[in-house]
This record gives structure tokens, C-alpha cells and sequence, in this order.
């Protein structure tokens, strides 16, 4: 076959393959590759070809759409029946949640579930469910890593009940483990191990967002840093937060219009709420917000009055 007829040949076999794949061509920088930079470039009414497939809904974008939908839709409900249940007059089998959870085949459903069974101090049960995440789905560097730690958190506080212990009565050396799993990590057992090393030993340290004496950026320097006014109060209850949190302000001699701001621990803004007069009480659903800490911002006329932090949990 002479190279003309055979390049023709590769042309066509190669435009269907593309043309058949636009959720990949589509990719910046593809096209321009194809047609000027690689070694058989493509002629520009095949180019044109696939640039026209990408109007075309192909079978495996509409599946992968339904299936994000069908993901979201379930999402939506676990968390629905997790509030309908837990504002219930009549407080559910803690396993009733649990089948709620298990419908969700997530990462931050596993660590639900887990968080159920730790609050009732199953930990072998709670090492199970760690254990059988890698066989729901491979699991990457990142999410196998939080996963290791919180195997670490649950094998600590298995020791201590081993011992006829509870978690507020670790030893010297399993506050160490829990203090060095922790490390600089501010993923889930990271954040679980430190709200209990803060809350019970007295082991705190600084906010994601920055610290003593070198803060990670100098808009929480600010932040950090703000001076309180005389007798001004900024309250945050539970804290750490499941499903509300409930900000009780005092701004003596306020009759300008408040701002609760919340900001994550990269300092966006992911919610504001609107205050008034010297003192209140503003309540914010955390339901559908991420795990982690925060920091909550009163403002008045613009100027920040006073920050406290708040944890959500999952």
C-alpha cells in the first residue's frame, strides 16, 4: 500500500476513534495538538469533524450524568432521614442511623457510620467498616493515608476500653500516639483525635489557617490578632457541630446592622448570616457542609468585632 493510501487509511481509523470519544478530545489543548503538533497531523475537515462531535451527547456522558444525579438525589435523602431521625420525639437505635449511612457508598458516609459506632464505643465494629473501604473502591494516596490514621485513632481508644478505660482517660504514652497521628494533619481522625486531646488534655494547637508565632497567612494574622471590644461576646454552641450551630452575640450599645461571617479553613467565605441589635442568637444549619474547622467573623459596619472557631464533624 503506498504511504498516501495508507495515511488516508490511519486517518479515518483514527477520526472515528475520536470522534466516537469527545468527553476526551474536548480536553484543552487536544485539537491543536492533533492538527499541528503531532507526527501524522490531522487534516482540517477531520479536526473540523470532531470539533462538530462535541455538540453530540454520547452514551457515556448521559450515563455518567445520570448517575452524578442518581448520587446526588441519594445524598440529599440520607441527610434528609438523618435530620427527620435525629429531631424525632423518639430518639432511633443508634443501628436505624447506621442502615441510614450504609445506603450511601462514600467515603465520608464510611467515616459516619464509624463515628456512629465509636460514639458507642464499638471499636471493633468501627475497625471493620476502616477495613472494608478498600474493597469498595480503590482508594488514592490521600484518602488511604486518612484512612490508616483513623484505624491508629480507633486502636488507641480500643486499647484504653481493653483496659476498662473510656477516651477521657488515656494514658501518657496513648496521648503521645494520638498526638503524633495527629501530626500536621487536618483531615478526619485528625480532627476527631485533636478536638480530644484539646477537650480533655489540655493538648491544643493552633488553627488550620495559622498559628504562633509564624501564622500560614497574614489575613488570619488579622484575624487572630483582632482586639475584642469592651465586653463584646461572640458565643458558639454545640461546638463541635453535627447538624447546628447556634451564635449568642452581645455587642453593647449596637443598633447597626450584624454580620456573622464563616469563613473554611482556606479563609472563602461559605456562608454569612444577617444579626441585629446589642445582643441575639443566630442558628446555622451545618447540614451539607464539609467536615473541619472554621472561623466565625462578627462584624459590624464591616469591621470585624470578634472571632471564635468552630468545628463541624461530620
Amino acid at each position: 500500500m503506498a504511504f498516501g493510501a495508507w495515511l488516508i487509511s490511519a486517518w479515518s481509523f483514527s477520526s472515528e476513534v475520536l470522534i466516537a470519544n469527545p468527553d476526551a478530545t474536548k480536553k484543552e489543548g487536544f485539537l491543536k495538538w492533533a492538527e499541528l503538533e503531532a507526527p501524522y497531523p490531522l487534516p482540517s475537515y477531520l479536526a473540523d469533524a470532531v470539533e462538530a462531535s462535541w455538540n453530540t451527547r454520547t452514551y457515556r456522558t448521559t450515563l455518567e450524568e445520570s448517575v452524578a444525579d442518581k448520587h446526588t438525589r441519594l445524598a440529599q435523602l440520607v441527610g434528609r432521614a438523618i435530620h427527620l431521625l435525629q429531631t424525632d420525639t423518639v430518639p432511633p437505635p443508634p443501628d436505624t442511623l447506621r442502615w441510614v449511612w450504609q445506603q450511601l457508598r462514600t467515603n465520608a458516609a464510611r467515616y459516619a457510620e464509624t463515628g456512629l459506632l465509636l460514639r458507642q464505643h464499638r471499636y471493633t465494629e468501627a475497625a471493620a467498616v476502616l477495613n472494608a473501604m478498600p474493597a469498595e473502591k480503590e482508594l488514592r494516596p490521600k484518602e488511604q493515608s486518612e484512612r490508616q490514621r483513623m484505624l491508629s485513632y480507633v486502636d488507641v481508644l480500643a486499647a484504653a476500653k481493653a483496659d476498662g478505660r473510656d477516651p477521657y482517660r488515656l494514658k501518657a504514652h496513648e496521648v503521645q500516639q494520638l498526638e503524633t497521628m495527629v501530626g500536621d494533619h487536618y483531615d478526619r481522625p485528625a480532627v476527631w483525635a485533636s478536638n480530644l486531646l484539646c477537650a480533655q488534655y489540655s493538648k491544643c494547637r493552633p488553627p488550620y489557617t495559622g498559628g504562633v508565632p509564624e501564622p500560614k497567612s497574614a489575613r488570619h494574622a488579622v484575624l487572630t490578632n483582632v482586639p475584642a471590644a469592651a465586653n463584646t461576646e461572640l458565643r458558639i454552641q454545640p461546638n463541635p457541630a453535627n447538624n447546628w450551630a447556634a451564635f449568642t452575640y452581645s455587642l453593647p450599645g449596637n443598633t447597626a446592622t450584624l454580620q456573622l461571617r464563616i469563613r473554611d479553613a482556606q479563609g472563602r467565605v461559605v456562608h454569612t448570616l444577617q444579626a441585629s441589635g446589642p445582643e441575639g442568637q443566630v442558628v446555622w444549619d451545618t447540614r451539607g457542609t464539609a467536615p473541619g474547622g472554621y472561623t466565625v467573623e462578627l462584624l459590624q459596619d464591616g469591621k470585624v468585632e470578634r472571632t471564635e472557631r468552630l468545628i463541624i464533624q461530620p
